[in-house]
């Protein structure tokens, strides 16, 4: 080879998760092969065994050469490798890497009798120039001794034995070599982690892909036998030795610096020295492997169509029976063992319910490199005889059809030492075959005349039939070529009769859809001149309720003493500057776009600005619902794209609206897609409210990415029960403007028909209340004086709840109308629900503490993780502003008030430069402006975005309670600190427990201060900061999944 190459050498004990082991390995991109040269499938490993046959059958032929094989309980002779029987064998490895290996960089393979072969591939790699690279693989012998058990029938002492020698081999040859040691019960339950530590050690790529992968490679359901460490400690039949190795390879799996020390390698050095001495692990019988093939429906021989047993070589006849499921065929073939060795069978029969086939008297027997001896004696019915070639087999023909499962029963034995009788039949054979002989030659020279008398009739006959079979083929190859021909052509008629018929119907729907929009937009034009002049007569109300506020304000400050006024504006009293600023900000601009009135005309100015788009919206609602009734009998036809399908519940259409729970749900559907489950988006077409029964609802459907029209939940049902789909899951999002009669009619419906999990997700806290943010507002008017009143009342909820009784702060809050049936509607869906997700431990303390019945279904799970740390080191600013960002929409929930009292404070402008990320509009000179798109650019778009513009702070100012907030993710993301209220909710309690995040400030004054202090601020943004790559949190796809 002409550079140097790596081979990754999988070592470690039958039944120990080698194939788990390879398969994980080629995933990672390491080249074991081409697929056809691999070991196929077969019942004792359905997942396949990725082992390079080349390579295993010469392991086989060498240790039968060394008079060995794979379950011998002996060390091999002592430098074995150097005799001259091996040079052949040498040489045909050799061939193998070079013609399969040579012109790759990294390669591998796998076969547990490398372990007792790796003298001899150690030396070879040298030969070659190759670096090797050891993976031992570890089970608890326990586990393999119980595999074993199952599939050889080896006692629990000689599986032991197997095990210990091939463990404390593959220990022994590799002492100086890079090696590490996997668990395989760690590799199954941690494969992304076992994964990572695999690649990383390899030195090989590990990114979500691959993460992905790992995910997915193991089934535990392959698993026969988990006992524990402790268990194994506790068993008195297991050696000391035994419990001694398998802890000593447990400790290098966790350090793998002790793994390689040399400490450990002296440790293993004594074992094995005393290993090979040791006669009570070595004393065990040898066993060989009898295979069997049928020729099954399509008349081949297969490695699926095959089982195997293990025949002792005792000598001692047993019998074994062999369950086949598939078609039998009319053919079998018995492999037998390589090695020399005497082999009786005495039944061989196939059964199917009580009627009983005997093979050796119904069909035809061949043998190949099978020497078989005469029978003398009084068992005529049985098959005796030597293995003799590097094949032996018995192929046995014509056997009667049977159909279904069928169950073959053989009684055989199977001894490699001479013996007193393989003596007395080699006689008798020798003899019987002399008087054969002599019959033979007399018979010979009878019928030489006779051939020479009908090789002429045959010769002509020959060519008659010859002619006559070619006749008859050529007539049959017509007649099946003008049948496919005239098939052909008829599916051809169909495809294209069916085509035309649906462009037809599509030409007319898609005229039927424009004559109907067209319809649709001359209303609109007809409703614009009203709309308008609704418009400019609420801009005259406001305008006019503006100038009576300044009035009254001016009498106000006319009454107020000059001292007085100085005092409030030193202490920027809340109940009177809040209101100034708010008049600034209000009087500043009269257009539609100020989206924070002053709190004292803030029921008026959102009124009116509601009744407005609301307005339009029900209008536009209501104008696509009636279209939709005139064509719904079109928008939910079609066929779909997946077999399987997961049904989502929400608010909104996660195609068009970008908030944190849309994000979540595009995110989901994008991991269901990866894994073949389409998705189906139900969401209210208008807003409806939770406790109502009204009829003419109609709800929006989106299937496959696509709207499918808005319709009733009649025809929704019926819709679902024409598909033929698999429904697996059902997740539930938000019940937000939803009538839960008719999510319950769904529910139940779906439920009738399908087998799903049911996923709740809380993104908020809709189940305990109306004002899902948790805001107390008393049930008076709203006043400037009520402003301070408007308050976070979970910690209230929480307490009382505990004591089992409703909060005193509800029955005073404008929220309470309704709370008990609120709640006991939202039990419903609780209880129907298989698993509960809420994205944080703030979220799961505050349900829980009203719904304590749902407490276990609770999971605590982020719609993102945070994945590929690195370390960065932020320099001081010190020749330049520092610069904070407002990440993400603009609403005064998230602190805009206070984000837009910060950008036109002058003094604080010379100081700091500031961002906003997310924004769609230029509100302002002197804050830049930066727009990202999350379907368009990824999850890590904002990330990216403060990263690329070195953004110092953030300010995520939430004045209600978050349950999750996104942007707090993206920021961690970004290695930005986060400035944020102990109103926040949990981006307060996240940063409370991460104080590195950033600062919970407890007042606006606090936050003032800090900011003013450029000196300390630059000092704090400065140092050594963490970036993350987010990565959606997915959820387990399937109930079996939900239960491990």
């Amino acid at each position: 080879m002409s550079a140097r190459s790596k081979a990754i050498v999988i070592l470690g004990m039958h039944r120990s998760g080698t194939s788990l082991l390879a398969k994980t390995i080629k995933s990672l991109g390491v080249y074991i092969g081409r697929d056809e040269e691999m070991i196929g499938p077969r019942e004792d490993n359905p997942e396949g065994f990725w082992e390079h046959s080349e390579i295993v059958d010469v392991h086989e032929k060498l240790l039968g050469n060394l008079s060995s094989s794979w379950d011998t309980t002996k060390p091999l002779p002592e430098e074995w490798w150097l005799s001259e029987e091996v040079v052949s064998y040498r040489s045909q490895i050799k061939d193998i890497v070079t013609g399969n290996f040579s012109n790759r960089a990294v390669w591998g393979f796998k076969d547990p009798r490398t372990c007792l072969l790796l003298p001899l591939w150690k030396s070879i790699f040298q030969e070659l120039d190759i670096e090797p690279i050891y993976i031992i693989c570890l089970r608890n012998p326990l586990n393999v001794a119980a595999s074993l058990q199952k599939r050889d029938r080896f006692t629990n002492e000689k599986s032991m034995a197997l095990w210990t020698l091939y463990v404390m081999s593959s220990l022994y040859y590799t002492i100086d070599e890079r090696r590490i040691v996997v668990s395989y019960d760690r590799l199954l339950e941690q494969p992304v982690e076992t994964g990572e530590r695999i690649s990383h050690f390899l030195n090989i790529p590990y990114n979500g892909t691959e993460r992905d992968l790992m995910s997915s490679l193991p089934d535990s359901r392959l698993r026969h036998g988990n006992y524990s460490l402790s268990e194994l400690r506790q068993l008195q039949s297991v050696l000391p030795i035994v419990k001694q190795i398998y802890q000593l390879c447990l400790s290098g799996e966790d350090d793998d610096y002790n793994f390689n020390g040399t400490d450990l390698n002296a440790s293993v050095a004594s074992i094995y020295n005393n290993l090979e001495q040791s006669a009570q692990l070595l004393n065990h019988e040898r066993a060989c492997r009898v295979q069997f093939y049928w020729s099954g429906a399509d008349g081949q021989f297969s490695e699926e169509n095959s089982s195997y047993i293990t025949v002792n070589k005792s000598g001692k006849l047993d019998s074994y029976k062999i369950k086949i499921k598939e078609d039998f065929g009319s053919n079998l073939r018995i492999s037998l063992a390589r090695e020399l060795a005497m082999i009786k069978c005495s039944k061989l029969k196939l059964a199917q319910g009580e009627k009983e086939i005997d093979l050796l008297q119904s069909g035809v027997v061949e043998y190949v490199d099978f020497l078989t001896l005469s029978n003398h004696d009084a068992e005529k019915d049985s098959i005796i005889g030597i293995t003799v070639g590097d094949e032996p087999q018995w192929v046995i023909k014509k056997l009667p059809p049977l159909q279904g499962t069928v169950t073959l029963l053989i009684d055989i034995s199977c001894s490699s030492q001479l013996n007193e009788e393989l003596v007395t039949r080699l006689q008798q054979q020798r003899t019987s075959e002399e008087d054969i002989l002599a019959a033979i030659q007399a018979m010979t020279e009878q019928n030489e005349q006779l051939h020479i008398i009908n090789a002429k009739h045959e010769e002509t006959t020959r060519i008659t039939v010859d002619q006559l079979q070619m006749a008859n083929a050529e007539k049959e190859t017509l007649r099946l070529a003008a049948d496919q021909l005239e098939m052909r052509l008829e599916l051809q008629i169909k495809e294209l009769q069916l085509l035309n018929a649906e462009k037809e119907e599509t030409i007319r729907l898609a005229a039927n859809q424009l004559e109907k929009q067209l319809k649709t937009l001359e209303l609109l034009c007809e409703e614009r001149q009203t709309l308008e002049a609704k418009h400019m007569s609420l801009n005259q109300e406001l305008q006019a309720e503006n100038d009576e506020l300044k009035a009254r304000l001016q009498v106000k400050d006319n009454k107020l003493p000059r001292s007085d006024q100085f005092l409030l504006m030193r202490q920027k009293d809340q109940e009177i500057e809040q209101y100034r600023r708010e008049i600034a900000i209000y009087t500043g601009s009269m257009s539609w776009r100020v989206t924070m009135p002053l709190r004292l005309l803030g029921d008026t100015a959102r009124a009116s600005k509601r009744r407005t788009k609301m307005l339009v919206k029900r209008m536009l609602k209501w104008y696509a619902i009636q279209h939709n009734k005139l064509t719904r009998a079109t928008g939910l036809t079609g066929r779909l794209s997946y077999k399987k399908y997961a049904l989502i519940i929400s608010h909104t259409n996660y195609l068009e609206s970008m908030g944190g729970t849309e994000k979540y749900i595009y995110e989901q559907a994008s991991h269901l897609a990866y894994n073949d489950v389409g998705v189906i988006q139900i969401y209210p077409a208008q807003s409806y409210s939770l406790l109502d029964n009204k009829e003419g609802t109609y709800y929006g459907v989106v299937a496959d990415g696509q709207f499918k029209g808005f319709h009733s939940i009649g025809e929704i049902v019926n819709w679902l029960s024409k598909l033929h789909i698999q429904l697996k899951m059902l997740y539930t999002h938000h019940l937000l403007n939803w009538q839960v009669s008719d999510y319950l009619t769904l529910y139940n419906q779906a439920q009738n028909q399908f087998s799903f999990v049911h996923t709740m997700f809380m993104h908020d806290f809709f189940v305990l209340c109306s004002s899902y943010h948790m805001m107390y507002e008393p049930k008076t008017e709203f006043s400037v004086k009520q402003a301070g009143e408007r308050r976070s009342c979970i910690s209230e909820i929480v307490a009382s709840s505990a004591c089992g009784k409703e909060a005193a702060i509800c029955q005073s809050c404008r929220y309470s109308y309704q709370l008990s049936e609120w709640r006991q509607a939202f039990q419903a869906v609780l209880d129907n629900a298989d698993q509960i997700v809420v994205p944080s431990i703030f979220v799961k303390d505050t349900v829980s503490a009203v719904y304590r019945d749902i407490a276990d279904k609770i999971t605590v799970k982020g719609h993102l993780i945070f994945n590929k740390q690195t370390i960065v080191f932020k320099p001081k600013p010190t020749e330049r502003k520092l610069k904070i960002a407002y990440l993400g929409y603009k609403m005064d929930n998230k602190g805009w008030q206070l984000w837009e009292r910060l950008y036109k404070d002058e003094s604080l402008r010379q100081s700091y430069e500031f961002h906003h990320a997310g924004s769609q509009e230029d509100y302002a000179d002197h804050v830049v402006m930066h727009q990202y798109s999350f379907i368009n650019d990824g999850k890590m778009a904002a990330p990216n975005l403060l990263i690329k513009h070195d953004i110092d702070l953030v300010l995520l100012w939430s004045i209600v309670p978050e349950s999750y907030s996104y942007t707090l993710q993206e920021a961690i993301a970004a290695g930005v600190p986060v400035l944020t209220s102990p109103k926040s909710g949990n981006i307060a309690a996240t940063i409370d427990l991460h104080p590195e995040l950033g600062k919970v400030l407890h007042s606006e004054e606090q936050l003032l201060t800090f900011l003013s202090n450029t000196e300390e601020a630059k000092c704090y943004v400065s140092g050594e900061r963490a970036r993350y790559t987010l990565e959606y949190n997915h959820l387990s796809l399937t109930k079996e999944e939900l239960q491990s």
